[in-house]
């Protein structure tokens, strides 16, 4: 028996934003000190780095939540629980590793990606469709 298309791209779409999700904890937490990539490295990367991923995670997690019954409150949550993961991972960077810090504007970053997300989704969403 075949899964219907509409069940097939929810479940691809959750598993794209756990991957997601593990991967910019993996990221965050990590010890990548040892990684050096020279053409990369210019004043503000980091943060934009930040601004980057955390757009990725949330309109990863927008894909998935935007078929529920009120997908535009369902936004709101997404973007609450996203900001509360970057808030915890500063706080494991500052309190649970001695190679990371965490760090206030590294939250300013993450929450500027949030925004761009929430206000470029629905611009996007045709375009990342393409993909998936």
């Amino acid at each position: 028996m075949q899964m219907d298309t509409k069940h097939s791209s929810e479940i691809k779409y959750f598993a794209s934003a756990l991957a997601v999700t593990a991967l910019v904890a993996y990221l965050s937490l990590a010890n990548l000190r040892f990684v050096k990539v020279s053409f990369l490295t210019f004043s503000g990367m980091d943060k934009m780095k930040h601004v980057a991923a955390y757009f990725v995670l949330t309109f990863s997690w927008f894909l998935v939540v935007e078929n529920k019954s009120s997908p535009f409150k369902s936004r709101y949550w997404v973007v609450f629980f996203v900001f509360l993961f970057g808030l915890l991972l500063e706080i494991l960077q500052a309190f649970f590793t001695g190679y990371r810090t965490g760090e206030l504007f590294d939250l300013l970053a993450n929450s500027i990606g949030i925004v761009f997300a929430f206000l470029f989704f629905d611009k996007l969403k045709p375009f990342f469709r393409k993909w998936f």
